[in-house]
């Protein structure tokens, strides 16, 4: 066993033998740490292996929480010894997302509550805001100190531990809380816990102005569910999206409600997103997949003369790229003057959507705010678009066409499946072109 001195950088995680003025990985200026490293022989320890018949789970069961929207979110329930990742803006709900699982699984037993960031009074009045009773399996502390939450977890038997959040923590003298070395050494930390004792971890993450968690991807990386809490803090509607998922589907959402009194789990998205009914000019509906689930959503578009060079395109809810290459096709291939006008798309409800099977709303969107045609209402229009105005096929068409009947909508505008002739009583216009489509909209 031997001593060997390292200097680390304070910011970024750079370590060196030598002393540095200069970090050469993060720039920054007189940021090396003295560390002390013990460096020992590895001992080899046989190994091992096992047919994967022979392994027994030994009475696993996930921990369900009773949200059922939180459950479905990462599989079915909390995996023991598993560690959840949480991330998202200031103000979006993360902490009181937190205490309503934490009311929840303290039914069953012990629920530790860690904050570094306030104080225990404070989680007393926003328990008082959702609305949660006396709770005696509910334990909170204020500390940013995780050597001690450590050692005062010894003696206890949670059946969870909710740090908020992990930016807070410290684990030694190096580095400022949030610095790149303490998120590792934390991470790492709570990681090796939830793993040696089986006690599932929630871990709050902060987020960075480009949207990603603060700190190193090696975070991301260590924990085993990656969930990230979107929605505009003006708004009412919170989007829960699964990033990574070690147990169940990723790319999953869950959506809620954020009222006075908490959270409150929303069952069926289509509704908030469309309101049956008349539409204006520029207005469609179409169809997204978010995971295992089928969406319905309102796509609104307004065309304006320009007053600028150079035409202005903006959107909200889809990546203003495809709305730029759309907008290319319906130029060049249907000769619309789209290049004098300023193009603004945007998603009802604040959802980000990436399924390309809404190209086909979104152009069906731009031309009826062109032409100045209200669309039906009770159609819904499904496809992707290629740069040669063609429409290919999308994925789950049978699952989409079964919830847009359960929704009520009479009629499909999609792209020409051999596979999908009737579908109950939905009536199905299938083409093989963006221009097929355009010319049979009245």
């Amino acid at each position: 066993m031997k001593e060997k001195l390292m200097y680390v950088c304070s910011n970024c995680g750079y370590e060196s033998p030598k002393w540095f003025g200069k970090c050469p990985i993060c720039s920054e200026w007189n940021t090396a740490i003295e560390k002390k490293s013990v460096i020992e022989e590895l001992k080899s320890n046989p190994v091992e292996f096992k047919e994967i018949n022979e392994i027994k789970l030994n009475g696993f069961k996930r921990l369900r929480t009773n949200i059922s929207e939180f459950d479905r979110l990462i599989g079915g329930g909390i995996v023991p010894g598993s560690v959840i990742l949480v991330g998202g803006d200031p103000g979006v709900g993360k902490s009181t997302l937190m205490l309503e699982i934490s009311r929840n699984l303290s039914k069953v037993g012990e629920v530790f509550y860690i904050t570094g960031e306030e104080s225990e009074e404070q989680i007393l009045i926003r328990a008082n805001r959702i609305g949660m009773k006396e709770n005696e399996n509910l334990k909170v502390t204020s500390s940013s100190d995780l050597k001690s939450i450590f050692q005062a977890l010894k003696s206890e038997k949670p059946i969870a531990v909710i740090i908020d959040s992990i930016q807070s923590m410290r684990l030694s003298n190096i580095g400022l809380p949030g610095s790149v070395v303490q998120l590792r050494d934390c991470a790492e930390a709570l990681v090796d816990y939830s793993k040696s004792t089986g006690v599932p971890v929630f871990i709050v993450g902060h987020i960075t102005k480009t949207g990603q968690i603060a700190g190193p991807k090696l975070l991301e990386h260590l924990v085993d569910v990656v969930l990230y809490f979107e929605g505009e803090v003006q708004t009412g509607y919170r989007i829960l999206r699964t990033v990574k998922n070690r147990f169940g589907p990723s790319n999953e959402i869950a959506i809620f409600e954020m009222r006075n009194n908490g959270l409150q789990e929303v069952k069926n998205p289509s509704e908030i997103f469309i309101e049956r009914g008349s539409l204006s000019s520029g207005s469609c509906i179409t169809s997204a997949i978010e995971g295992t689930r089928t969406i319905f959503l309102e796509i609104q578009s307004l065309i304006s003369k320009t007053f600028f060079p150079s035409p202005r395109r903006l959107s909200k809810g889809i990546e203003i790229g495809r709305v730029i290459l759309i907008s290319a096709v319906l130029s060049r291939r249907l000769n619309l003057p789209l290049e004098s006008f300023d193009i603004y798309v945007n998603v009802v409800g604040g959802l980000n959507v990436k399924d390309p099977s809404i190209d086909l709303g979104i152009a069906v969107a731009i031309y009826s705010s062109f032409a100045d045609v209200e669309l039906d209402s009770d159609c819904v229009y499904i496809g992707e678009i290629g740069l040669d105005g063609k429409m290919r096929k999308v994925s789950n068409i049978e699952k989409r066409l079964m919830e847009a009947h359960k929704m009520g909508f009479k009629r499909v505008v999609m792209p020409h499946d051999r596979n999908v002739k009737n579908f109950k009583d939905l009536e199905l216009l299938q083409y093989n072109s963006l221009l097929e489509v355009l010319k049979n909209i009245d």
